[in-house]
């Protein structure tokens, strides 16, 4: 067998046991912002509604849940300060 071959047994049942090189890191991805002040708006609102989507609640409950997010004060991407929202 040549020095650089393995058999395909061999290659399978090493490479199960063995560690994963921690030397290669990850590919660096773009910054996730907003392209323009749309998007940032849209970002921030499924900020805050959207881990409502992944809830099992019932109409009445979604609809209290809206109503104590609605209390709260947000501050929106361009904002210094937290404007207060009506319902």
């Amino acid at each position: 067998m040549q020095e650089g071959s393995r058999q395909r047994g061999e290659r399978m049942e090493r490479s199960r046991h063995e560690e994963p090189s921690m030397d290669t890191p990850f590919p660096k991805s773009p910054l996730l912002s907003p392209m323009d002040h749309a998007e940032a708006v849209a970002r921030f609102r499924c900020e805050i509604v959207g881990a409502l989507t992944r809830k099992d609640l019932t109409r009445g409950e979604l609809c209290a849940t809206l109503h104590a997010l609605a209390e709260e004060r947000f501050r929106p991407p361009p904002a210094r300060s937290s404007p207060a929202l009506s319902r």
